[in-house]
């Protein structure tokens, strides 16, 4: 009894340290819609300033047609642009909410609260580990490949200075501290394997292997994560096991793209 009652006390802690994570990634996402509204926010502007400005130019008396193709241009780059920005923009804010709710869908305590696995990295371990998934040089994955060092650099920076941090692993995807969100609803599994991340095995870890669904820039995308020194082999053998029994069939998806990837 009192075995099952500490269980269910670390399963909430747990669970509260997940929901912790979840809400900083709502904020990211949240961020990033801002963002992208602000740049929709400038075209707009531009775009009106354009079509203002092209029935603000004087008359021309000496070369009226010169004039009037300039107006023409003005006229049709403003409209064209406003219009776009304002298209892009009302579709932005129309899908916004049914992109949040099925990317965040289904995680509550009901559905994960039991079943997930949390590991804690403190000193050196959470560094080397940082420096792997998201230092200058990282090696860990291939998400975000647009993006560079410089523009993860705060977040990084951050969990640096803080000397910890967790990686929760659960049955429909995993979180890796504040850096990525990684749900299987989004980045479809095709592979968990147990992998040693250094010649002397002292560093051994799990990959996966999943298929970003996005549309035509959909594409393979691997996570490599480092496990705690405390942790036994035999627990991430039976990670591997649990994980490939939901990967997905690579026959439904992209199949060139998945096998290459598994070579």
């Amino acid at each position: 009894m009192e075995s099952h009652i500490n269980s269910k006390s670390n399963n909430m802690i747990h669970f509260q340290l997940f929901t912790e994570l979840i809400d900083i990634h709502k904020k990211r996402v949240c961020k990033q819609r801002k963002h992208i509204l602000l740049t929709c926010g400038i075209f707009i502007f531009i775009g009106f300033l354009l079509f203002i400005t092209s029935y603000l130019i004087p008359e021309c008396k000496n070369s009226p047609d010169q004039c009037s193709l300039v107006d023409t241009l003005l006229f049709s780059f403003g409209i064209t642009i406003f219009g776009f920005a304002i298209f892009l923009t009302s579709l932005i804010c129309c899908v916004w909410p049914f992109y949040m709710k099925r990317l965040f869908k289904g995680l509550d305590y009901n559905e994960i609260g039991g079943d997930m696995t949390v590991w804690k990295f403190d000193g050196d371990e959470w560094i080397r580990f940082l420096n792997y998934i998201s230092g200058p040089n990282r090696k860990g994955t291939n998400a975000d490949y647009f993006t560079f060092f410089c523009c993860r650099r705060q977040s990084y920076e951050e969990l640096i200075n803080r000397q910890y941090g967790h990686v929760i692993l659960y049955r429909n995807g995993f979180v890796i501290d504040q850096l990525y969100f990684v749900p299987f609803r989004r980045y479809n599994l095709v592979n968990t394997e147990l992998k040693n991340f250094n010649e002397d095995l002292s560093i051994l870890g799990l990959r996966f292997q999943t298929y970003l669904q996005a549309g035509k820039y959909s594409r393979m995308v691997y996570f490599d994560i480092f496990a705690p020194s405390s942790i036994p082999r035999s627990q991430l053998m039976g990670l591997v096991y649990s994980y490939n029994r939901k990967k997905i069939d690579p026959a439904i998806l992209n199949m060139d793209i998945v096998y290459n990837s598994l070579l």
